[in-house]
């Protein structure tokens, strides 16, 4: 670890201590903002980088971008990312800005979920912003980083399920693998442990029984979505840090994890309604339905290479599930104490696997 590296651990440790003595709201919204211009100030100017490669190609594709509108229907990404480019270049903002205003929408729908749980929304958010550092920043997986937020904005607002596809096809015109969110909503609202438990039996099957085959057909539907882009070519490819065996790994650690807190939650779900009263019990269970969801969505894709990364729309709302199921078991100060244990160790994670890779 670098000498900023571990400044910035050490940084980190008292503001985690200040979250849990701390209940001036106001305060937590200031600390909050400040993190979220810091951390976009450092994405910006490449801190976050593991593979300079992308970073690179879409440096390139941005300085090369036509002055004209109808450019945007014939460049190789999607729509939503080719006005973004467009947009930027028109009022002659540099790329630095480009990135610093997508990882700004990032975090804004990090801010959204965290806000769920009110006077503990400082200690989500930085429970939360270590795993998008880690899984969206790294990889320079910027196009799906807005995708990202537009879904945890779709999940945090109780909207109606037209509004919240229309969020979703959204998501879909900055990167097409956001489709895969939709079906969630028809049964994000269900509070059934026997549907939880069927949920993850099928997707321990898939994980153990792999149907590779199956999943190229469906990618290679997708790649109609978009131009130049073939996504049954892009799956086969070992991509960059994402596809890492240390990344991986990680994937791999939240994934069990996350099937390990689901079944607590199933077995124990009666004692939320008691024991976590500032957080609803649709809540509760709409975000135990989707990092559910997610988890039989990452069995079935992660031995297709890139489409790994489809976990990651899911796994951000880990630290969330993990507070909620600790409180079933712990008192509330318990709770706490364990998710600002999670934010270090995570923090201090994601410096050791950059540096690793690195070398």
């Amino acid at each position: 670890m670098s000498i900023l590296e571990v400044a910035l651990f050490l940084a980190f440790v008292p503001i985690v201590t200040f979250t849990y003595v701390n209940n001036n709201q106001a305060l937590d919204n200031t600390v909050m903002y400040f993190i979220i211009i810091l951390l976009s100030s450092a994405s910006a100017f490449q801190y976050f980088i593991m593979d300079p490669v992308d970073y690179g190609q879409y440096k390139i594709i941005f300085n090369s971008y036509p002055d004209s509108f109808s450019s945007i229907y014939t460049q190789g990404h999607e729509l939503g990312f080719n006005f973004l480019n467009w947009l930027f270049k028109l009022l002659n903002f540099s790329f630095e800005s480009l990135i610093f205003f997508i990882v700004l929408i990032l975090f804004y729908g990090v801010v959204q979920v965290s806000k769920l749980f009110n006077k503990d929304k400082l200690l989500i958010f930085l429970s939360i912003i270590t795993l998008v550092v880690f899984f969206n920043l790294f990889s320079n997986l910027y196009r799906q980083a807005i995708a990202t937020s537009i879904v945890l904005i779709a999940l945090a607002r109780n909207r109606s399920i037209v509004r919240q596809f229309a969020m979703v096809l959204l998501a879909t015109m900055f990167h097409v693998s956001a489709i895969i969110i939709f079906p969630y909503f028809i049964v994000q609202n269900r509070k059934s442990p026997v549907f939880l438990i069927a949920i993850m039996t099928l997707s321990l099957l898939l994980f153990f029984i792999r149907i590779d085959d199956v999943i190229f057909y469906v990618i290679s539907l997708m790649s109609s979505f978009t131009d130049n882009i073939s996504y049954s070519s892009f799956a086969r490819v070992e991509l960059n840090a994402l596809s890492s065996d240390k990344v991986q790994y990680a994937y791999r650690s939240y994934y069990f994890l996350s099937i390990f807190l689901i079944v607590l939650f199933v077995f124990n779900h009666k004692k939320g309604v008691e024991k976590i009263k500032h957080v609803s019990s649709e809540i509760q269970w709409r975000l135990i339905n989707f990092l559910a969801y997610g988890v039989m969505i990452y069995s079935a894709t992660y031995s297709i290479g890139a489409f790994s990364r489809l976990g990651i729309y899911f796994y951000i709302i880990f630290p969330i599930v993990l507070f909620l199921v600790s409180r079933l078991f712990f008192n509330y100060s318990a709770a706490k104490i364990l998710l600002a244990c999670f934010s270090c160790f995570s923090l201090f994670g994601l410096f050791l696997v950059k540096n690793i890779y690195l070398t």
